[in-house]
């Protein structure tokens, strides 16, 4: 997209479509912005936009289009500021391609940075809360096998390690959790279903050590 003077487009159709938006349709592409942009610009129907004006509009409705993206997303279920950048990212390309737009690429990083700004000021997003609500969620599972599912969520690794400083004493409730569940009542444990119970533990990535402790402290018989 580049600047120009002369008028490439016109604007076809206005519309309100909710409290904070409106659609501005130029020729098959409708693009919706926020309604304090759209008074700021003074567009109207009818109105011819060269090329720098163009421009602007598709950025406008970008950035609208990333906000209204995030809170749709947030509002489902908490996500890390990589995943929702990612999230984003991938909304906005599939938005140009729909409607056969370029943009430059450091014009979208800006635009999602910009978006990601507001959202971190405004604590919409915070990777140590979003560590913390999954900590909350996966409490049964083992430390490593949260540690890489936030890692896979682009979380980094300090923030991870800097709220998993006190996950000692939840991984052993857990341990426990998965024990009480496997002897269903019993006292005592075979030493064959020790053994099984134990390498499954160890697959889902507890401490081996300190599941053999809980196993052996649950137990009668060890």
């Amino acid at each position: 997209m580049e600047g120009g003077t002369g008028v490439t487009k016109v604007i076809d159709k206005i519309r309100i479509i909710s409290n904070n938006g409106v659609c501005v349709s130029v020729g098959e592409v409708d693009l919706k912005i926020a309604i304090d942009d759209f008074g700021r610009e003074k567009y109207k129907r009818g109105r011819g936009l060269n090329e720098a004006e163009w421009c602007k509009l598709v950025r406008l409705a970008v950035g609208f289009l990333a906000k209204n993206y995030s809170f749709n997303l947030l509002s489902i279920s908490a996500k890390s500021e990589a995943e929702l950048k990612r999230r984003i990212e991938k909304k906005i390309d599939n938005w140009l391609a729909k409607n056969k737009i370029d943009m430059d690429k450091n014009i979208i990083d800006d635009i999602v940075c910009t978006n990601l700004d507001f959202l971190r000021k405004k604590k919409f997003v915070d990777d140590g809360v979003y560590v913390e609500s999954m900590l909350r969620k996966y409490k049964n599972k083992s430390k490593k096998e949260i540690f890489f599912k936030l890692l896979s969520k682009g979380v980094d690794k300090n923030v991870i390690n800097e709220y998993m400083v006190d996950v000692d004493d939840r991984e052993k409730e857990a341990i426990r959790t998965c024990i009480v569940k496997k002897m269903r009542g019993k006292n005592e444990l075979g030493r064959d279903e020790k053994r099984k119970l134990l390498a499954s533990l160890y697959r889902k990535g507890f401490s081996i050590e300190l599941a053999k402790t809980e196993i052996d402290e649950l137990t009668n018989n060890g």
